[in-house]
């Protein structure tokens, strides 16, 4: 020091003139001595040498804000042109003089000189002084002051850092940063780092160690004094109350002055809250004097309860949240807007919009106790868990997407394109429960290939997933396609498509005609199918499955019938001829179908209707025109459309055959058959059955009468002629008129008998044949009734 300040100098301040009673102690850059004013009152007073690295101004202005665990600043001056201040005298000692045991650091000694640290970083001034000779200490009173006050520095409202000189700093306890970027709040946090360390080994563990060394060294993780293989190695809950300071003091060593713990760092360590040394959302914020416990875990910020409502909210009750919104109700500078948060909300609701009132960029989309990276991760994680998707109707039943993105757009961050679409969907699902949820579902499913409907507990992202040219799927689609229609899921997955309109049309469509609903179906699948294949696709499953897939299946098989009548031969070239074009649309289809109806209807009209009349050899009746050349091609079942059908057509359209329905039919068909050759056995006539030989005894029993009537004949004309003369000649002569009229008779009436015994013959053989045809009907009916069941093309009988 230049200047001597021997007992009885007097200085002259700004407020009184102080007189020197005697030295205390010099360093470097200051002596200090004890003096007194004009009323005798003794203080403290410190002379700079003339260079410091603040004048009188900064540290009187901060002085008369910073009263507590700070020495009062009495007045200020300057003497032979340098820089003097005068403050309370307090007979404690600095911390460079004394041992402090640790849980006196940890409990008194840390909080008092945090608080008087942040004191000042609260009015943007740096203290660039912390050190051990600058902290004093009473262990009786357990009283700690801060002291060191010539290297104040004011930021600004602004800035971070400031290039600056300073003045009386030892080399490890400047910030690495200092020379680079300047000094800032984190350079206060470093010097603290250094001199914990030091209070804690009751020396100076840098002795020896150069400045550049120490900066070296912390690169690496390396602290000296401290093992940090030890910490690693230990879990934090076995520390010791020592090893806790030392992690405490890694904190606040780390070289980068953007992750070196701060005030909020070493209050959460004040409340034993274990951080990790560097965290990835940034430095902690503490805001309250008082924190509030979540779970057991103390907050200090609205980040750090938001932080915990996230993460605990499943742990919360109806009381830990009355008594939340109270704590916040009573800080005045909570950043949460509790009069935005409706009373009538949901429990789940009002934790989740508290999370982002306090803290609008909280990384992550929270509900419930769970995390998602975003909107859209939750619309992927009910997809996984459709369970879930009962939280989202709640979530939009509250507003809770329209207030988080309110809170969202506070902090610059965009969370919806547009807000009035989320705000629509709120609406929605409030006056349609599950319409808006699945349509908002779909808007956070980025990417129109992602988007997916649920069906039957299985996900399409494509309508082709859901149609298949398979019965069983088919027949599950068409007893199913109004349910479908009215699936909330697939009506989002529809409006998502701009189909909403067309899905619209087609459920007023299918409840004013139930039969064609089916078809109205897939002309909405068809509309929405991304590639002509998957439009090939639906059209082939509506014409072989749709309400016309009879008229289809004909136009395919009327081969197999053949014409018996020449006048209905065009009938049978307009199915034959006709062609199915799968690139038309299935309106179009539908329409060209619906055109050959009439004839389809005809058709089957004009196809004989019983299987038993070709095969017995009867003549159909004018009216028929067709005949099947297989016995499964005859139309006596009734399906889509109410038109006919035939067994093959239902064998191929994957559907049921009714074994009754058919069993009927061919009950009928035999009914009308019997009673066909029933009519044919009664022209036969009553059965007569002569046989040859009666036949030709008869006739043998006529000669021989004959014979005799001729020989008592010739005997009378022998006797009358020799008798009687012309007499006998007349009876001779009428003898042999006799003879020969009975030999004519006899031998025509022979040929009568023969006649008549062939016919008998005959008939009783036509008899014989249809009565055997009669008797077999109740066979062929079983015969062609499994037939039929059994699936087997068989010819028919002509």
């Amino acid at each position: 020091m230049r200047v001597s300040l021997p007992p009885g100098t007097v200085l002259p301040g700004k407020r009184s003139e102080y007189e020197v009673i005697k030295f205390v102690c010099v360093s470097d850059r200051s002596i200090s001595v004890i003096c007194k004013d004009g009323q005798g009152r003794k203080y403290r007073l410190k002379l700079y040498d003339g260079v410091s690295g603040t004048d009188g101004e900064l540290p009187e202005k901060c002085m008369q804000t910073v009263t507590d665990g700070v020495i009062r600043l009495i007045d200020t001056g300057s003497y032979q042109n340098c820089f003097f201040m005068i403050c309370d005298n307090y007979p404690f000692k600095s911390l460079d003089r004394q041992t402090v045991p640790v849980q006196v650091i940890r409990s008194v000694l840390l909080p008092k000189i945090l608080s008087v640290m942040h004191a000042f970083h609260e009015m943007q001034v740096v203290l660039r002084d912390i050190a051990p000779e600058h902290v004093l200490y009473d262990p009786a009173s357990q009283s700690v002051y801060y002291s060191g006050f010539s290297n104040l520095l004011y930021l600004g409202k602004k800035a971070e850092f400031l290039r600056a000189p300073g003045y009386g700093q030892k080399g490890e306890y400047i910030a690495p940063e200092a020379e680079s970027r300047g000094y800032g709040f984190a350079s206060d946090y470093f010097s603290l780092g250094v001199m914990l360390l030091n209070v804690i080994k009751g020396k100076n563990a840098f002795e020896g160690i150069s400045r550049e060394a120490f900066y070296t060294g912390l690169k690496s993780g390396s602290v000296p004094g401290i093992d940090i293989g030890y910490l690693k190695k230990t879990p934090y809950d076995l520390y010791s109350a020592e090893d806790k300071l030392y992690y405490l003091i890694l904190g606040l060593l780390i070289p980068d002055p953007d992750k070196r713990w701060e005030y909020g760092e070493v209050r959460c360590f004040l409340n034993d809250q274990h951080i990790p040394l560097v965290r990835k959302s940034g430095r902690i914020e503490y805001k309250y004097h008082t924190p509030f416990v979540i779970n057991g875990i103390s907050c200090f910020n609205d980040g750090m309860i938001a932080e915990n409502l996230a993460k605990n909210a499943k742990e919360l009750t109806g009381a830990d949240l009355n008594r939340l919104y109270k704590f916040l109700g009573d800080q005045d500078n909570c950043a949460a807007d509790l009069s935005l948060i409706p009373v009538t909300d949901s429990f789940r609701a009002k934790v989740f919009k508290l999370i982002y009132a306090l803290d609008p960029a909280i990384d992550g989309f929270y509900w419930d106790g769970r995390r998602y990276t975003d909107t859209d991760d939750f619309a992927a994680s009910i997809r996984v868990n459709p369970a879930l998707l009962e939280e989202l109707k709640e979530i939009l039943k509250n507003d809770c997407f329209s207030y988080y993105a309110s809170c969202r757009k506070k902090v610059g961050i965009n969370v919806f394109s547009d807000a009035s679409e989320i705000r629509g969907l709120e609406e929605l699902e409030k006056s349609e429960p599950g319409t808006g949820a699945n349509r908002c579902l779909m808007l956070f499913t980025g990417g129109k290939n992602r988007r997916s409907f649920r069906i039957n507990g299985n996900d399409h992202t494509e309508i082709s997933g859901l149609i298949a040219d398979d019965p069983k799927t088919v027949s599950w689609l068409e007893k199913n396609c109004v349910q479908i229609m009215k699936n909330d899921s697939f009506r989002a997955w529809l409006w998502s498509r701009g189909l909403e309109k067309a899905a619209d049309e087609a459920e007023r469509s299918m409840e004013r005609d139930p039969d064609s609903a089916f078809t109205v179906f897939l002309t909405v699948c068809e509309a929405c199918a991304d590639s002509d294949e998957d439009k090939k696709k639906i059209r082939k499953v509506f014409l072989k499955y749709g309400d016309l897939s009879p008229v289809v299946w004909l136009i395919s098989n009327v081969k197999y019938y053949r014409v018996i009548s020449p006048v209905n031969k065009d009938l049978h070239d307009r199915f034959l001829n006709a062609r199915i074009d799968t690139g038309k649309s299935i309106s179009q289809l539908h329409d060209r179908l619906s055109m050959m109806v009439g004839d389809y209807q005809l058709f089957v009209q004009k196809t004989a209707g019983n299987p038993f009349t070709a095969e017995n050899g009867g003549s159909t009746d004018d009216s028929t025109g067709f005949v099947p050349m297989y016995e499964s091609g005859y139309f006596c079942l009734r399906r889509k459309q109410g038109l006919e059908v035939c067994p093959a057509y239902l064998r191929a359209a994957g559907e049921r055959i009714d074994r009754g329905e058919v069993d009927k039919w061919l009950d009928e068909a035999l009914k009308n058959e019997s009673s066909r050759l029933n009519r044919k056995l009664s022209a036969l006539g009553p059965a007569f059955r002569p046989y040859r030989s009666v036949l030709m005894e008869d006739h043998k029993k006529k000669l021989i009468l004959s014979a005799i009537v001729m020989l008592i004949t010739l005997i009378l004309a022998v006797g009358g002629f020799s008798v009687f003369g012309g007499i006998g000649i007349i009876a001779f002569a009428g003898t042999l008129i006799w003879f020969s009229v009975s030999l004519s008779t006899c031998y025509r009436d022979k040929a009568g008998l023969d006649i008549a015994a062939k016919e008998s013959e005959d008939n009783e053989s036509r008899r014989t044949s249809l009565t055997g045809k009669k008797n077999d009907l109740p066979r062929r009916k079983e015969e062609i009734l499994q037939g039929i069941m059994n699936g087997k093309n068989i010819r028919c009988r002509t």
